[in-house]
């Protein structure tokens, strides 16, 4: 157990309630967090008057960048894929409608012009004219994404890798004072523009040295599965490895296997009872006349990293298949 010990006074992780709890601290020291020029939208002040269906926890504007971000507030302890992958998943499908940013264009508009202290911060970094100009701009690039969470997990760092935007992860912990509790605490936590000078991430990555969680072998995904299915397995892997035996690299993760050359990742494996799901960096619109076993998973929440998917159930299913794993490798290499 990690604990804080200031001035010989012991403080111990505070677990928070829900994640209610741990959004409404974020807002509270959101500046320190985001940064000064940073604006925060919180989620219940958008979802009423935006009239989106599907919102994330809130919204972050950097002045000075011209960035903005989806903000995702979570806990460890919760279902991460569910409550991450699925929502940013959904959100991305809506944004994609140009009329949904101009929805998000005007309530922030409002919120501004009706918020004086969100005015004075814009004035004071020079945007005092042109305010809706400033706002399409900036919203009509692409968002990041930033996921505050209590405690970094192996299952984030997977989860990060199949979102759509270039995601940043920051902790934020409480620390009790042993013995009086919750009401003497210490914030730990890791703020925006820190990280991103530090750690420069890449796009649709995060620093997975700040990751720690539990290694996965094959003997992982290859447990209780049918001999068929290992067959099937067996033989998607020497294809997959074969397409460049000096440079396709295999990775186990926790839902499935994924298959890269160099970095660029082309495929992901995952076993079921009754097959395999494969998923490839394709675009489904491009594939001709795709046959009934592929799918365009691009607006559905799935494991694997890549926009089509194939359920794979035999050996010949998958001969008819190996060209479109050679064309995710070759498109991606």
């Amino acid at each position: 157990m990690k604990i804080l010990l200031k001035d010989g006074i012991r403080y111990l992780p505070y677990k928070y309630k829900d994640e209610d709890e741990l959004e409404r601290l974020l807002v509270e020291h959101s500046e320190i967090i985001f940064g000064a020029d940073s604006v925060t939208f919180p989620k219940r002040k958008i979802k009423a008057r935006s009239g989106i269906a599907t919102i994330p926890d809130g919204f972050v504007l950097l002045i000075n960048e011209k960035k903005w971000y989806i903000l995702e507030v979570e806990l460890a302890s919760h279902p991460l894929y569910e409550h991450i992958v699925v929502q940013i998943s959904k959100f991305n499908s809506a944004i994609k409608n140009q009329n949904t940013r101009k929805k998000l264009i005007d309530v922030f508009y409002d919120e501004i012009e009706n918020n004086i202290q969100i005015k004075y911060k814009l004035e004071f970094n020079k945007i005092t004219k042109e305010l809706y100009k400033f706002l399409s701009d900036t919203l009509n690039k692409d968002p990041e994404i930033i996921i505050v969470i209590d405690e970094q997990t192996k299952e984030l760092d997977e989860v990060c890798e199949g979102l759509p935007f270039r995601t940043t992860v920051l902790n934020f912990e409480t620390y009790q004072r042993e013995e009086i509790g919750v009401g003497v605490h210490i914030h730990s936590f890791d703020t925006l523009k820190d990280y991103v000078i530090k750690e420069q991430p890449q796009p649709r990555k995060i620093d997975k040295t700040k990751v720690k969680g539990k290694e996965y072998s094959e003997e992982h995904h290859i447990k209780g599965k049918p001999k068929e299915v290992l067959e099937l397995y067996r033989t998607i892997d020497k294809f997959c490895r074969e397409l460049d035996p000096t440079a396709v690299q295999k990775k186990f993760l926790a839902r499935y296997v994924r298959y890269a050359h160099e970095k660029n990742i082309f495929c992901c494996v995952h076993l079921q009872k009754s097959g395999l799901r494969v998923w490839l960096k394709l675009n489904y619109l491009d594939l001709e006349s795709p046959p009934e076993y592929v799918r365009d998973v691009s607006n559905i929440g799935h494991w694997g990293v890549g926009d089509v998917e194939l359920a794979i159930d035999s050996l010949e299913r998958f001969q008819n298949a190996k060209f479109l794993i050679q064309k995710s490798f070759e498109e991606n290499k």
